[in-house]
């Protein structure tokens, strides 16, 4: 994540209070390559994908990076003991971005490399500068059962990985050029375009969708309902965009340069709809309910627009929250936040429609069911809402450096994990930690 100075005249503790609807910290811990994304299977039990520039060291096995940076893919038990460690990596730049459960028993990460990659027995050989790769684990042991690669001669990049209650896998990202994966090919247009695909459990290519225009086109989130079909938000600056086939036209008004798009994709990788928004900030993560709705998260600052709804934010961006009906009509939108700097990260929703979000705050912030007080620096924290977008309880760590929480996770009972990248201490409930560069709480 983006590193922070961490030079200050004063120290001052910030402890934070807690509401009576406040959830309680089970505990607390420090987390090493933990990474920014998080995920959890029926068991409890929960993984996470980060990366190494350095020597870590987990229950006493020291790690070290084959080139500039590694990945790890960890891992632990429902009290936060690692199980196993799985790490990829070459001698030069490799990333994870995100990581899944299928349901099946096996854990998948999406992320890119540069020239090849031994990922378990699976030998990648990017084609151009970056590419991106797919690689499926065994919740079990943490072998790799399954890698492929994914590029052309320029870059890309990969951006978010979800499963369905099938065990299909469905990925998203961004490339520069012509692209290839399994077999199928998608043309370039003009910067970068948008790429989704759905895979089989078995890592077989189901269908190669997206869109692009003439100019950049970049996706920021993506997520599935539970009859498969896609929900992708990105932006564009082209005038025409081709969804999979179909086009479509976009003005932009005098100062407007930019569309933030909400793009639904049926259960084939068909074009169904979209909603263009004039959004002063970045859509981060999304989630749907079981009726098909879609809950956001990320950033706001100045004056958004979605659909009738305005949310006017402080200039230095706020926490952006909202729902978007399943037929496309936003039913709610809000924005939370100080005088600082706030933004929102992931979202994870229940089929009933509350959400779970993992957040950074800065300064003092009105949660509507409490006023916090971070201190100088962001600080990690975590919310409840319900499906109106009422918060109902917030979690906000303290200390004297800076947190984030970056990633979430929610079970079948809601036992909620939040993981994210913390520069020495945090304080979050009774627990603390120090020394530390990621943590987990749960």
């Amino acid at each position: 994540m983006k590193p922070f100075f961490q030079s200050i005249l004063f120290i001052t503790i910030y402890f934070t209070t807690f509401n009576l609807n406040a959830q309680a910290v089970n505990w607390l811990l420090d987390a090493p390559a933990a990474g920014s994304e998080i995920c959890a299977d029926q068991f409890s039990n929960v993984y996470t994908c980060g990366r190494i520039n350095s020597p870590v060291i987990i229950n006493g096995v020291t790690y070290t990076s084959n080139g500039l940076q590694d990945v790890l893919i960890i891992k632990r038990d429902q009290l936060g003991a690692p199980i196993w460690v799985t790490q990829i990596g070459n001698a030069t730049t490799d990333q994870a971005f995100d990581i899944t459960y299928d349901g099946l028993g096996n854990v998948w990460i999406v992320g890119t490399f540069y020239g090849t990659l031994s990922v378990g027995s699976f030998t990648l050989n990017a084609v151009g500068g970056k590419d991106m790769y797919v690689a499926k684990l065994s919740a079990s042991t943490g072998d790799v059962l399954f890698a492929e690669s994914g590029g052309g001669i320029n870059n890309e990049d990969s951006g978010k990985i979800e499963a369905d209650a099938q065990g299909n896998i469905y990925v998203s990202g961004i490339h520069d050029g012509n692209f290839t994966f399994g077999g199928q090919a998608l043309s370039g247009y003009g910067g970068y375009d948008v790429y989704l695909l759905k895979l089989t459990n078995a890592g077989a290519v189901s269908y190669i969708s997206g869109y692009h225009g003439a100019s950049t086109d970049s996706m920021q989130s993506m997520t599935i309902d539970n009859t498969n079909n896609v929900y992708i938000v990105g932006v564009t600056t082209s005038t025409t965009v081709n969804f999979n086939g179909v086009n479509q036209n976009f003005t932009y008004p005098t100062g407007v340069y930019i569309h933030t798009l909400f793009t639904k994709f049926d259960a084939n990788g068909d074009y169904v709809y979209h909603q263009e928004v004039t959004a002063n900030g970045e859509i981060v993560d999304c989630s749907t309910d079981a009726l098909g709705n879609l809950y956001f998260i990320g950033n706001t600052g100045g004056v958004s627009q979605f659909g009738t709804i305005t949310v006017t934010s402080d200039v230095s961006d706020d926490i952006l929250l909202g729902k978007m009906l399943a037929n496309g009509t936003f039913d709610w939108v809000k924005s939370i936040g100080g005088t600082s700097t706030d933004k929102g990260y992931a979202i994870e929703t229940t089929a009933t429609g509350n959400s779970y979000a993992a957040a950074r705050y800065q300064g003092i912030v009105d949660f509507e069911v409490e006023n916090v007080n971070g201190g100088g620096f962001s600080k990690s924290c975590v919310l409840k809402l319900d499906n109106a977008g009422n918060v109902t309880w917030v979690v906000a760590g303290g200390g004297v450096n800076p947190s984030w929480s970056t990633g979430i996770a929610i079970t079948s009972n809601e036992s909620i994990y939040s993981c994210g990248p913390v520069y020495d201490d945090l304080i979050m409930g009774q627990d603390s930690i120090s020394n530390a560069t990621n943590y987990i709480v749960k």
